[in-house]
């Protein structure tokens, strides 16, 4: 069952992009303007209620209430390409917490774009629809992002 929380992403996810990201033709590592700037915003305004809409989930109250921490402790560590799919590796600390997430990006005409889905899966159309060298890229960017996140603090509302 999907978290409620999914459909608050909507709200405040608009970004300001630097454009000139150029697509991999491999797997690279780099911390790229764009791709930097899109983790960063998606962070910012994740489960931000708009501008003067009342907060309509408990998870966007949980959110609210350590926010300030989060940005003020947030990191992206590296970030990586495949075809048009980009993958943050971002972390924050909460307490003594220290939480290490993904964030799922899109490569679009203007730059990058956090993705709606935060998740990218080997059982879906999409994946299906690659070219195998693409699929190999991709592969390489699940394995990093599963890596990354088997040491982080766990809580079930922050995405």
């Amino acid at each position: 069952m999907r978290s409620p929380l999914i459909g608050c992403l909507s709200y405040g996810c608009i970004v300001t992009l630097l454009a000139g990201c150029r697509p991999a033709s491999s797997p690279s590592s780099s911390v790229e303007g764009g791709m930097r700037d899109a983790a960063f915003s998606f962070v910012t305004h994740f489960a931000a209620p708009g501008s003067g809409e009342p907060i309509r989930y408990a998870e966007q109250w949980m959110v609210e209430q350590v926010r300030p921490e989060v940005l003020q402790t947030l990191e992206v560590a590296d970030t990586l390409a495949a075809a048009d799919v980009g993958l943050a590796l971002v972390r924050f600390s909460l307490g003594a917490d220290i939480f290490r997430k993904t964030i799922w990006l899109r490569k679009v005409p203007a730059g990058w774009l956090p993705s709606w889905r935060q998740y990218f899966t080997r059982y879906d159309d999409e994946y299906e629809s690659l070219a195998d060298d693409q699929q190999r890229m991709v592969d390489a960017l699940l394995e990093k992002a599963e890596e990354w996140q088997k040491e982080s603090a766990k809580r079930p509302w922050l995405w």
